[in-house]
């Protein structure tokens, strides 16, 4: 094994044949990244879906967009530089840093930005006893959290309505409560690429029971 580095001929071979300052790591870089942010949610779009991440998943995502030879890299944020680890003789780590830009676009995701809008694809009308109402109406608003969003709710003097952002996620609601006794309706509300779109009406009188429901 060679000891000294056959570069500068002044410091120890520490990788392969050279000295850690001579050796000059593979590594190829990204171009700048642009990562867009909800400014409301606080969700990142990555891996074309949009998601939530910690600050370290977010590095690590970076990271992993910067290819090379080198045993491994972490992205800092702060630092906006990348650390990669070459392995040398013996299992040393060296390290060496790179500036790698990344920007965070703050935007509103798609489901946000038709929150904002007042968008809504489904009414949950509740009628009969008030207590039942309210009571029913928060158990689906905290049912729906984290799968779709609530645009408004409406109390009037014949009941609450409550406008739905998913109409998929209020019928799943009452599939799980095995509430079966509603009525549904629907009227178009527009056409997107020739695709009929419609909104749904979902009234449900409540009364001695929860609606009828299924027996199992």
């Amino acid at each position: 094994m060679v000891d000294v580095c056959i570069k500068c001929g002044k410091r120890p071979a520490e990788i392969g044949l050279l000295c850690s300052s001579c050796y000059n790591p593979v590594v190829k870089l990204p171009k700048p990244i642009t990562i867009k942010q909800c400014r409301a949610c606080h969700k990142f779009f990555v891996g074309g879906k949009w998601q939530h991440m910690s600050r370290e998943e977010l590095e690590a995502y970076v990271a992993s967009k910067v290819k090379g030879e080198f045993k491994r890299a972490f992205y800092d944020l702060d630092e906006g530089k990348v650390h990669v680890f070459v392995e040398g003789n013996g299992g040393k780590e060296f390290e060496y840093t790179f500036p790698l830009q990344v920007k965070i676009e703050k935007v509103l995701c798609p489901s946000c930005s038709r929150e904002h809008g007042g968008y809504y694809e489904a009414v949950f009308q509740l009628r009969g006893d008030r207590y039942k109402q309210r009571k029913l109406a928060n158990e689906f608003i905290r049912y729906a959290r984290g799968k779709t969003f609530i645009t408004k709710t409406d109390e009037k003097k014949e009941g609450m309505d409550i406008y739905v952002g998913s109409s998929k996620v209020l019928i799943q609601f009452l599939a799980d409560k095995r509430i079966k006794d509603y009525k549904l309706s629907r009227k178009l509300h527009t056409q997107k690429e020739g695709k009929r779109l419609y909104r749904i009406t979902i009234a449900l009188r409540l009364g001695k029971g929860l609606g009828k429901v299924s027996k199992g």
